[in-house]
């Protein structure tokens, strides 16, 4: 278990029990009362889908199932057959099996902790999963026989889709809790590691070629001056928030924004050193349609109103610089443009707004 990561005793099976509603009422009250200091004022942020499980059940036509994992059994099947795919295919193809699916759509929700910490706030993913019988085991009149397991397992799901009238459901639909993430000690954890890498990168010396093929021995300093003096990008963009307007006219960043957090480690080497890389990338949970600004385009005005516009229909003032930092609303290029803008007096902008903004041409980072 990792430090940021929320265990909570019997909460998984309790979230799995609930019903599913469409405005998910039961489970925010189960998620409330079951966890009051962790969960308290806990809410859902957004809504996303378009995923399904890799691993399928194996049915007969009633929907009764054969196995609880087509690939597994699959492998089966043609170990059975001598590893012949082509005869598993043809013995399984006349057989009206079907494959199922389980569709997913996944819940973002916070608990915001509420104090001068943005990223002081918990993020609860929770799926819903949506089961039902999908397809054919196999086309029989497929032209194409497979010839090994690849093929095999491949060619099982591309059998005549189940209309959707006849789809038989194999289980009502139910959620499933997928984690639970205190984002500050992320967010720790993470710079701790950073804290690590910049000092081995400040200890490291690089060979220079000159053009003349002279070879001078530099540091990290000597090279890039100044590149250690900004913060580790995952703590910078809350203190972004927090020092600019965003933060100071009350918006909460969880509010707007959830992490797509990722944490890996890369597999030991032959000198037995491993490497772990944690990152999020920040997505936004608006669903409001926002025109893209594209910062070579329309006089300095135009732009200004432009990224303005964006600013009042998220209701987050100097919110464009976020949108800036990551997404395709708004070009990176619309950051260099607005300070330019800006020192030439053709707008005004907050001084907190402008410190952020000139710090980040000076330094640039994104997502």
């Amino acid at each position: 278990m990792k430090l940021y990561e929320i265990h909570l005793p019997d909460l998984t099976d309790q979230v799995a029990l609930c019903p599913v509603q469409e405005n998910h009422a039961s489970l925010l009250a189960l998620l409330r009362t079951s966890a009051p200091q962790a969960l308290a004022n806990i809410k859902l942020l957004t809504k996303v889908g378009g995923w399904s499980k890799a691993k399928r059940k194996v049915l007969n036509r009633d929907a009764t199932v054969v196995s609880e994992d087509h690939q597994q059994w699959l492998r089966a099947q043609l170990e059975a057959d001598g590893g012949q795919a082509a005869t598993t295919f043809r013995r399984l193809a006349g057989l009206k099996l079907y494959l199922s699916v389980c569709e997913l759509d996944t819940l973002l929700l916070v608990h915001d902790r509420q104090n001068d910490n943005p990223a002081d706030f918990v993020q609860v993913k929770v799926q819903v999963e949506n089961e039902f019988v999908d397809c054919e085991l196999f086309n029989p009149r497929d032209h194409f026989i497979p010839t090994n397991e690849r093929e095999l397992l491949h060619s099982a799901t591309q059998g005549y889709p189940v209309p959707t009238a006849d789809r038989l459901r194999i289980r009502p639909c139910a959620y499933s809790l997928d984690a639970m993430v205190d984002v500050g000690i992320f967010v720790d954890e993470a710079e701790g590691l950073d804290r690590l890498e910049r000092a081995l990168v400040q200890r490291r010396k690089f060979d220079v070629k000159d053009f003349d093929g002279t070879t001078e021995v530099m540091s990290m300093d000597q090279l890039d001056p100044g590149w250690n003096r900004f913060p580790f990008k995952l703590r910078r963009i809350f203190a972004d928030w927090m020092n600019s307007s965003a933060g100071k006219s009350g918006a909460r960043f969880c509010d707007h924004w959830y992490l797509d957090l990722r944490d890996h480690t890369e597999p030991r080497t032959s000198s037995g050193s491993s490497a772990r890389h944690m990152h999020f990338t920040p997505q936004w949970t608006t669903s409001l349609k926002l025109a893209e600004v594209e910062s070579s385009k329309g006089n300095d005005y135009t732009f200004v109103g432009n990224l303005e516009k964006l600013d009042r229909r998220v209701k987050v003032p100097f919110g464009w610089y976020f949108f800036m930092l990551h997404g395709n609303r708004v070009s990176d290029g619309a950051g260099k443009r607005m300070l330019r803008i800006v020192e030439d007096g053709i707008a005004v902008m907050p001084e907190c707004d402008y410190q952020v903004l000139r710090q980040w041409v000076e330094r640039r980072y994104g997502f």
